[in-house]
């Protein structure tokens, strides 16, 4: 692992540490309600930034100014056609999972593109961390697929403490269905990644999958998670052979 990626990973992980740690000093050890006491969610957010703020960091150091790394991030001039995909891969991920493990419905799915610009907060902007610096560090030394391993399983462990946490979306949902979907969402977003040369189609489909979870909420049936899982798999093969790759940024 280049000492690039281990910066990266020991921001990341000391940012979410101390802020979520806070958190579940507060929830658990204090009983505090984070819907009640709203000041707990200041750092419940930072540690879900931790990823954002790590790539900014390092990119800065390396002389990218602010600007420029908004640029790199929000590089959304991509064919139409690659949105369609995104869109393509979202229904891969999803569809499986409401037939097979089942869902409850949450807000009404015509407000799902509204709640695109929440889940970049929400989630869709840890991508310039683990697909925009993590991802192309790895791949220095690995294979795409095994990178994409280490990132499924970094990314998994990273959440961890949100499932601990009262107040946090995945409070007491299945760890075990959560790590199975996040192999087949990690192999989406690097395909994404190395296909468009950059983050923002990553960031997109981040956004997209989280504004779809809180308009479909799907069970933790293992079954249907695998099934998804191997769906993206599979149409990550397919998307290998016919999607050209883009030349890389930054």
């Amino acid at each position: 692992m280049t000492k690039r990626a281990r910066t990266f990973l020991g921001i990341t992980f000391a940012i979410m540490g101390v802020n979520w740690g806070l958190c579940l000093l507060c929830c658990l050890g204090l009983e505090l309600d984070m819907d009640q006491y709203v000041i707990l969610r200041v750092p419940f957010l930072l540690g879900g930034f931790s990823p954002t703020i790590a790539s900014w960091v390092i990119c800065h150091r390396e002389g990218m100014t602010f600007r420029e790394w908004n640029r790199w991030v929000f590089a959304w001039k991509q064919p139409w056609w690659a949105y369609g995909i995104v869109l393509a891969l979202a229904a891969v991920y999803l569809v499986p999972l409401c037939l097979v493990s089942g869902y409850e419905a949450g807000y009404p799915w015509f407000l799902v593109p509204v709640m695109l610009f929440p889940m970049l907060i929400g989630g869709g902007l840890e991508e310039p961390g683990w697909r925009g610096v993590l991802l192309p560090e790895l791949e220095k030394k690995w294979s795409f697929w095994t990178s994409t391993l280490i990132v499924a399983v970094i990314w998994w462990l990273w959440h961890f403490p949100l499932f601990l946490m009262p107040g946090a979306g995945q409070y007491g949902e299945s760890y075990l269905a959560f790590g199975v979907s996040v192999l087949g969402l990690t192999l989406a977003l690097a395909l994404l990644r190395e296909k468009s040369g950059g983050v923002f189609l990553c960031v997109v489909f981040h956004s997209l999958i989280n504004a779809l979870s809180g308009s479909f909420i799907v069970g933790d049936d293992i079954l249907g998670h695998a099934l998804s899982a191997a769906l993206l798999f599979l149409a990550v093969l397919l998307l290998q052979k016919i999607w050209p790759n883009k030349e890389e940024t930054p």
